[in-house]
């Protein structure tokens, strides 16, 4: 009995295996036939492909050889036309080196010509300079000629104003009705000098007085000071002979400012000057006052 079972294991065993190598045949089979389909459509498909890419490349080479030729032409314009520009500019720039060039030595010659006309200007200035130098000096000189001229003159004027009316002020102010010795525009040497000698405006002498009157056309501190030495330092050194006698001294101005009258007020100078109607001493009771006080 076992061998039996045996038998019907072995013999389902080889129904089993029938059946799998049978399914398996088939399989395979299949997958033959699959493999064989798939590669059939694989070539079909590269075919169609390869098809393809040949149609493209062709478009494309076509399209590349058009874009290469148009390249090509432009660059042979561009070239050209390059070239042309290049040979203009060129041009140009000859015509510009030359026109600068002639336009350089324009230059240098009106530089050469500036540098002479300024020298030569230069020069006339030079001289025009020196000549109006020389007339500007001489105008001076005459000027001052001129001034002196009309200064002396100013003064003459006013001395001869001045010189007649010192007898009324001398009546009038000090009681003296008769001069021993009255004298204008007297020149006198000194005595202790001899190499000296000054010109007095007015010098009146009576019994008991001795005038001396300076005369100025314009009132300056300067005169005053000038005045004031000469009395104080050299009036006797020219007249010593009337030292024993009353001194009076009198400046005298047309005009005469307040600051010059109080400095010839502190002096004891009598100051004269033109009044409403004749000259007159203007600062004789402030110098009475000051002598009477003193």
């Amino acid at each position: 009995m076992s061998d039996m079972i045996v038998e019907e294991r072995v013999s389902s065993l080889e129904s089993t295996l029938q059946g799998f190598i049978t399914s398996t045949d088939g399989i395979l089979s299949r997958m033959e036939q699959d493999t064989a389909d798939f590669k059939m459509r694989t070539e079909n498909m590269l075919e169609r492909i390869m098809l393809r890419m040949d149609r493209d490349t062709s478009a494309s080479r076509i399209r590349t050889d058009t874009i290469v030729e148009r390249m090509e032409y432009n660059m042979e314009n561009f070239t050209t036309k390059l070239n042309h520009t290049i040979s203009e500019m060129k041009q140009d720039t000859d015509n510009l080196k030359v026109s600068l060039d002639k336009t350089i030595g324009e230059m240098n010659k009106d530089s050469q010509k500036m540098k002479q006309d300024s020298e030569n200007l230069k020069v006339s200035l030079d001289k025009t300079i020196g000549e109006m130098k020389k007339d500007t000096e001489k105008i001076n000189k005459d000027m001052n000629k001129k001034w002196g001229e009309l200064a002396n003159k100013m003064g003459t004027v006013v001395e001869d104003i001045v010189a007649p009316n010192i007898s009324g002020i001398a009546r009038k102010y000090f009681g003296i009705e008769r001069f021993e010795d009255f004298s204008i525009r007297y020149n006198r040497r000194n005595r202790v000098n001899p190499d000296k000698i000054k010109e007095f405006d007015v010098i009146a002498v009576s019994k008991d007085a001795f005038i001396v009157n300076e005369t100025k056309a314009t009132a300056r501190e300067s005169y005053v000071d000038e005045f004031v030495q000469l009395l104080n330092e050299e009036i006797y050194t020219y007249f010593p002979e009337h030292r024993d006698k009353q001194l009076i001294p009198i400046f005298s101005c047309l005009h005469i400012p307040e600051n010059i009258k109080n400095r010839l007020t502190k002096e004891k100078i009598y100051a004269m000057a033109m009044g409403a109607d004749n000259m007159d001493i203007l600062n004789f009771d402030q110098i009475h006052k000051s002598v009477e006080s003193f």
